[in-house]
C-alpha cells in the first residue's frame, strides 16, 4: 500500500537522495546532478505537479513526476523491489485513458513498462550514444456494437436472403472478424415472431462467443417496435457498461478498418455532437423541417444518451408494427437529440457511404463520394462486384469541411 502527497519544498533533500544516485539519474534523458540551491529555483519557478510516494509506515520511500501527460517514478535505493513503483503507476493510472514516458532501450524497466501495458509509440531519439524511445499508455473507449436482425419476409430481398433467412447473420460475422476493431461489445438482437425460432435453432451454437476483442451477446425478444425500439431498449438496459453505443442495420456491414475508433474520434471532434450517423437529413418540407438520420448506422455516447433518456424509454416501449410508422421513428430516433439543444452530424467529412435502393437492378447510390473509403456497405453487394453506381450530387451532401 502507497500514498501519494503533493511534493513540496520540504521535500527537495529528499529527492536529490534519489535523483543524484549515480542508479537514477543514468536511466534520466538529463544526467547531470543538482544542487539543492538548483533543486530550490526548478521548483520555485515550474511549481511541478510531482507527488511523494509514502509508504504504510509514512516512510518517504520515492516520488512520482507528472508533467502533463508524462509521467515517471523514481524510487530510494533503500526501498527498490518492494513493489512501490508497481503500486504507484497502477494506482496513478488506475483513472486514466492515457499518460507516456520515455525510457532507455537497455534500461530493464522497458519490460516493466510493458507489463503495465504501455506500448512503443514509434518515437525515438538518440541520448549519449543511446537509443531512447517514447512509450504510451492508452485505455480504449468502450463501444458496444448493437445489430438487430429480422428472420422474417421482406421487400425487394436478393436471392441469397430468401434461400438462407440467416446470411445477413452470417456476413455480419465474417465482416466483423475481418475489419480491425476495438469493440467491446457486439449484440445481435433478433425480433422474433412464431416460427422464427426454430430458423435461429440450429445455428445459434455455431455464433461465435466472442469476435476479435468483442464479447458476443444474443438477445431475443418479440417482434415489436422494429428497429429503434430493440435498439434502444438494449441500450437503456445497459447504459452505465459502454462509453459510446454504435448500431446498424443486419443488412448493412462494416467494411472500414477500425471503425469504432475512428467513429468516437469523429464524434468528439464535431461541437456538442450528440449522434453521429451515416448519412443525416437536412430539415426540409418533407422531413417536417426536423433533421434527422437518413441511414440506419449511427454512433451515440452514454452522456448524450442519459440527456434524451425519457424519450429513449418511451422508443424501447414502442409496440407498433407498421412500417411506415417504423420509417417515423427513424426520424423521432434521431430528431430528439436536437430537440434537446445537441447537434447531429454524419461522416461526410471521412467516409463515403454506399446506399442501397433495394431495386432489383442493384442500384446503389454512393453519398458523400468524394472519400475514398466506405464506412459500410450494403449486404446487396457484399461479395457482388456488379452494381449500378450512382452519385449523391445535391448540394446537401457537401463536405463539412
Amino acid at each position: 500500500m502507497i500514498y501519494f502527497q503533493p511534493l513540496t519544498e520540504d521535500d527537495l533533500s529528499f529527492l536529490l537522495e534519489i535523483r543524484n544516485d549515480i542508479s537514477t539519474r543514468s536511466n534520466l534523458e538529463d544526467s547531470n546532478e543538482f544542487t539543492l540551491e538548483e533543486c530550490r529555483n526548478w521548483f520555485n519557478k515550474t511549481n511541478p505537479k510531482w507527488f511523494l510516494i509514502v509508504n504504510e509506515e509514512k516512510e518517504k520511500v520515492g516520488y512520482f513526476r507528472v508533467n502533463g501527460t508524462n509521467i515517471g517514478c523514481d524510487i530510494h535505493p533503500n526501498f527498490r523491489r518492494k513493489g512501490y513503483a508497481t503500486n504507484a503507476f497502477k494506482d496513478y493510472l488506475k483513472d486514466k485513458k492515457y499518460a507516456d514516458l520515455w525510457v532507455f532501450t537497455d534500461n530493464f524497466a522497458l519490460e516493466f513498462y510493458k507489463s503495465l501495458g504501455f506500448m512503443e509509440s514509434g518515437e525515438e531519439n538518440g541520448v549519449r550514444g543511446r537509443k531512447y524511445i517514447k512509450m504510451e499508455y492508452k485505455i480504449m473507449d468502450k463501444t458496444c456494437l448493437v445489430i438487430p436482425f429480422y428472420l422474417g419476409e421482406r421487400r425487394n430481398v436478393p436471392d441469397k436472403y430468401s434461400e438462407d433467412k440467416l446470411i445477413y447473420l452470417k456476413e455480419q460475422i465474417e465482416s466483423l472478424e475481418e475489419v480491425n476493431h476495438h469493440l467491446s461489445k457486439v449484440v445481435f438482437i433478433f425480433n422474433l415472431e412464431p416460427g422464427h425460432e426454430n430458423i435461429l435453432e440450429g445455428y445459434k451454437d455455431k455464433i461465435p462467443k466472442k469476435i476479435q476483442s468483442a464479447d458476443v451477446e444474443i438477445v431475443l425478444r418479440k417482434n415489436e417496435g422494429f428497429s429503434y425500439a430493440a435498439c434502444t431498449e438494449y441500450i437503456t438496459q445497459n447504459i452505465d457498461k459502454y462509453d459510446y453505443f454504435l448500431f446498424t442495420e443486419d443488412d448493412c456491414l462494416f467494411v472500414a478498418e477500425e471503425f469504432d475508433k475512428n467513429l468516437v474520434e469523429l464524434f468528439n471532434k464535431y461541437d456538442n455532437c450528440g449522434f453521429l450517423g451515416a448519412i443525416v437529413r437536412d430539415p426540409a418540407p418533407w422531413n417536417n423541417f426536423k433533421k434527422h438520420a437518413g441511414h440506419g448506422t449511427g454512433m451515440m455516447s452514454r452522456d448524450s444518451i442519459k440527456r434524451v433518456w425519457d424519450k429513449f424509454i418511451e422508443l424501447s416501449k414502442s409496440n407498433i408494427t407498421d412500417y411506415k410508422m417504423g420509417e417515423a421513428m427513424q426520424i423521432t430516433f434521431s430528431h430528439c437529440f436536437v430537440e434537446e439543444g445537441m447537434e447531429i452530424y454524419d461522416v461526410r467529412s471521412k467516409y463515403r457511404v454506399p446506399f442501397s435502393t433495394v431495386e432489383p437492378n442493384l442500384d446503389i447510390i454512393y453519398f458523400f463520394s468524394y472519400n475514398n473509403e466506405d464506412l459500410v456497405i450494403p449486404s446487396e453487394i457484399h461479395n457482388n462486384s456488379w452494381f449500378v453506381w450512382n452519385n449523391a450530387d445535391s448540394t446537401e451532401f457537401n463536405n463539412y469541411d
